[in-house]
């Protein structure tokens, strides 16, 4: 029952996206999710004990979340700041979205009045106020830590039909996502390089949206990506998020650095008699290139594996002959409800190993995620380290 409620309220959501448009749909959602607060600290108990400090951390929340659209680009902040405004934010949502749901309630509680009022009485209680409040709170600070903590190691076994021996075991480990240079510095950055180099891969790959500005204004917080080693070498891909920094400026820092970048593009990697392409796709919703050039002059029989940053029209890198591609972008879908929506709208694909024809598309739910709605719920943060084993 609860499951076919939430398919057809996921369905609605999107007739809804689709006939008023995005934009429209997030003006909407913002006006109704403002209404909804306002109602939530005008009814709390006493006379400004929590009305004040609600109504600060709602205003800091709100912010936070307008901060990027102001500039897709900004230095670095300072910690001290940006850490209490993104953890309002992260309290503010589930306190937002569980008050939304008190107020949707009221209708059906005042149809119901006149028969009985008991439903309507609770939902307009203080008591009720106080506890959304505390309720919401707590849950966005799980979901503040979730978000910022180190992420564990996710590992995964990808059967690869007609696998050579010699590359039975090889291991790729993936980071996606990573935000740097807000909330994710580089002390973060410091602990998730140790880790990663302590798993001894064949390869690391870097699968785009590296940073949260342009490369120069945050180098100090993407040094410590120069101590990745992996066997045969550290790959990176580009996100939606380096087109909105500055593409060139992107392309310059990875020239510079002598960091390899796959940009509609292959590396070959040879294990004796056996051979392995990785390729890396270019942003395809930014005007580039199909990716039918990107395994051109690859031996027949190599072992091939694509990193396409977002998990859209994975059946044309199947027809490519690709036995596995590597995304992100999702972040998992975040938190239940956003799952199912993040989901619908990339064809079904958000968190985990998916099988597309002959071949297996995993999406990571990313190593970091955007700093402004930095919250998790029941969906980690991951440093994924995937092994080639031979299909039985």
């Amino acid at each position: 029952m609860t499951l076919r409620c939430m398919d057809a309220l996921k369905t609605q959501m999107l007739h809804l996206i689709q006939a008023m448009g995005f934009r429209q749909m997030m003006v909407a959602v913002t006006l109704f999710a403002l209404t909804c607060l306002i109602w939530l600290v005008l009814s709390l108990p006493g006379k400004k004990r929590w009305k004040i400090p609600v109504a600060l951390a709602g205003a800091a929340g709100i912010l936070s979340l307008a901060l990027p659209w102001m500039r897709h680009t900004f230095t670095t902040w300072p910690a001290a700041l940006l850490f209490p405004l993104v953890c309002c934010t992260a309290m503010i949502l589930p306190i937002t979205a569980l008050q939304s749901i008190r107020t949707a309630l009221l209708a059906p509680a005042l149809i119901l009045a006149p028969l009985w009022r008991t439903p309507l009485h609770t939902l307009l209680s203080r008591k009720l106020s106080l506890g959304v409040l505390l309720l919401g709170a707590a849950t966005g600070l799980i979901a503040f830590y979730n978000a910022v903590k180190i992420p564990d190691v996710r590992e995964t076994a990808v059967p690869i039909q007609n696998l050579p021996a010699e590359l039975e075991d090889f291991r790729i480990v993936q980071l996606t996502d990573l935000h740097l240079g807000t909330i994710f510095t580089a002390p973060w950055l410091e602990s998730v390089v140790e880790k990663v180099n302590a798993l001894d891969a064949d390869v690391i790959v870097l699968s785009g949206d590296l940073g949260e500005s342009a490369p120069g204004l945050i180098s100090d917080v993407l040094a410590p990506l120069e101590k990745l080693h992996a066997r045969d070498g550290v790959f990176f891909t580009l996100g939606n998020h380096e087109m909105y920094q500055g593409r060139e400026e992107w392309l310059r820092f990875y020239d510079t650095h002598g960091y390899r970048l796959l940009c509609d593009s292959h590396a070959l990697i040879r294990r004796g008699n056996a051979a392995l392409a990785l390729g890396g796709a270019d942003m395809r919703f930014h005007g580039s290139k199909e990716p039918s050039n990107i395994f051109d002059g690859v031996p027949d029989g190599a072992v091939r594996i694509l990193i396409s940053h977002v998990p859209d029209r994975p059946e044309e890198a199947e027809a490519l002959g690709v036995a596995l591609q590597l995304s992100g972008h999702t972040h998992g879908g975040l938190m239940p409800g956003v799952r199912q929506l993040v989901a619908a709208s990339n064809g079904g694909y958000v968190s985990g190993l998916y099988k597309v024809g002959n071949m297996y598309l995993y999406v990571s739910n990313g190593t970091g995620l955007w700093s402004f709605v930095a919250a998790r719920l029941f969906t980690p943060s991951e440093i994924a380290c995937l092994r080639l084993v031979r299909a039985q």
